[in-house]
């Protein structure tokens, strides 16, 4: 009985090795190995392949990615910004040969923003017979705070006379308050330190801006000078005039539009001499109109400004003789 027994269960283990050895090769993958296989297989599929059809140098992701930022680039809208024109240094002369080489050229149609060393010409020659408007403003001083900002400048208008001079004495400019040669802008900061109940042809305002008929081919100059490094911004529109009733369009007289507090009260600031102060260019003194350093100046280095702070913030000193 005992030996029957032991070849019975030697049997049996016998038939559990041969049952083991059939179904080895048929059993079932191990869970943790299928998902290995599925995440390689989603993997292989949602990698992104480039287009063959695509040149060898653009086949590579990055390059491409390079390739649409510069096209990007080069087709965005342009900056509201106008960049900065630099306006060369020059002192003032008459001489129309010495202003030309240094002058310059503005056109119509354009913002400008100009840096100035100080002091400087711009030229413009009018491309056909109109009307033509010259606007000056955001006029900012070159490293110095804004508390500090107390300049303004002065744009005056010349032509030319003859071949050689360059003249203001045939330009009647019309501006807020009367009638001048001059446009005086002043900054942000030096506007709020004043009192502005009444404008007048010599009140340094935030913005001016004086309109002129030139016919086609004539040349018009402004001569910049602020006493120090400043920047601002210039505006140049044109508009079609009448020029067969109108004496304005065959003299060049300028207008300028805005607030005006007065009619044509004649106060020049060229020559005229009827402000209660008078600059020197060259010698950066102001003095009393009444001044008898004024009867010796001559009408091309006189500077009229609206008030004593205009004058100091512009870098000029008062008179010893008349003590403005």
């Amino acid at each position: 009985m005992q030996a029957v027994t032991g070849e019975g269960e030697n049997g049996m283990e016998e038939r559990k090795m041969l049952k083991t050895r059939k179904t080895w090769g048929t059993r079932k993958t191990p869970k943790t190995q299928k998902t290995q296989k599925t995440q390689e297989a989603w993997e292989t599929q949602t990698t992104w392949k480039t287009p063959k059809a695509l040149p060898a140098w653009l086949r590579s992701p990055l390059l491409l990615l390079a390739v649409v930022m510069l096209a990007l680039f080069a087709v965005r809208p342009a900056s509201a910004e106008a960049a900065t024109t630099k306006v060369k240094k020059q002192e003032f002369t008459v001489f129309r040969s010495v202003v030309e080489k240094k002058a310059t050229r503005i056109k119509v149609g354009k913002t400008y923003k100009l840096q100035a060393d100080s002091e400087g010409f711009l030229t413009f020659t009018a491309p056909a017979t109109k009307s033509y408007k010259f606007t000056f403003s955001g006029l900012k001083s070159v490293g110095v705070s804004s508390k500090a900002d107390l300049m303004s400048i002065c744009a005056t208008a010349y032509r030319s006379d003859s071949s050689k001079y360059i003249t203001s004495n045939d330009i009647d400019m019309k501006t807020q308050g009367g009638s001048s040669k001059v446009l005086t802008i002043c900054t942000k900061y030096a506007y709020s330190l004043g009192s502005h109940a009444s404008v007048t042809t010599l009140t340094a305002l935030k913005t001016r801006y004086g309109q002129i008929t030139l016919e086609k081919g004539q040349t018009l100059y402004f001569y910049l000078n602020g006493g120090e490094k400043f920047t601002c911004k210039l505006k140049v529109t044109g508009t079609a005039v009448k020029t067969s009733s109108g004496s304005s369009s065959s003299s060049g007289s300028i207008s300028s539009g805005g607030s005006s507090s007065g009619s044509s009260s004649g106060s020049g600031s060229g020559s005229s001499g009827s402000g209660s102060y008078v600059g020197n260019r060259n010698s950066k003194v102001f003095h009393k109109a009444g001044c008898s350093s004024v009867k010796k100046m001559k009408d091309s280095n006189k500077v009229y400004m609206d008030s004593r702070l205009a004058y100091i913030s512009a870098g000029y000193k008062p008179c010893g003789i008349c003590k403005p």
